[in-house]
């Protein structure tokens, strides 16, 4: 005999950990974002893999230079003859070592002062919280070098 499932049975309750990632593979402008995200880290730490930097990054073709993007070089070359788009792919490893050294730096220095600031709390909690709001109005307000160059 068949077992029967009743239409009502309950359901194995999820943990928190399972529920958010069922409600982030739900969301499609999530998983995109992290099938591109995840290709960028796949590129750039696999690289010196797929590309030689001698040859194909920086040696010159002059032969080939400012072509338009083609089949053969998706992005074009430059003046020198070099695939603009492997340049771009080999360029990814050193952006995402900026960005994760600024993320780490920025999470150090955070981490420190919450814990701080909740540790001992009271004045020294005040003081570094005006301390972060004063910093982060005066990067957001401050002038970029293209500030600069317009009002020449």
């Amino acid at each position: 005999m068949a077992k029967t499932v009743e239409a009502n049975a309950p359901r194995k309750a999820r943990s928190q950990m399972g529920e958010v990632w069922h409600q982030f593979r739900r969301n499609k402008g999530a998983m995109v974002g992290s099938a591109i995200v995840l290709i960028i880290v796949f590129v750039a730490l696999f690289a010196d893999v797929f590309l030689d930097y001698d040859t194909q990054v920086v040696g010159q073709n002059v032969a080939e230079r400012l072509q338009w993007p083609s089949a053969r070089h998706w992005f074009g070359t430059d003046e020198l003859g070099r695939d603009i788009f492997f340049r771009v792919l080999y360029g990814t490893r050193f952006s995402c070592s900026v960005g994760l050294v600024a993320v780490t730096i920025g999470l150090v220095i955070g981490v420190t002062l919450g814990a701080i600031a909740g540790f001992y709390g009271g004045t020294l909690e005040e003081v570094i919280m005006r301390s972060t709001d004063i910093l982060g109005c005066l990067l957001y307000t401050s002038p970029s070098p293209r500030d600069y160059a317009a009002s020449r």
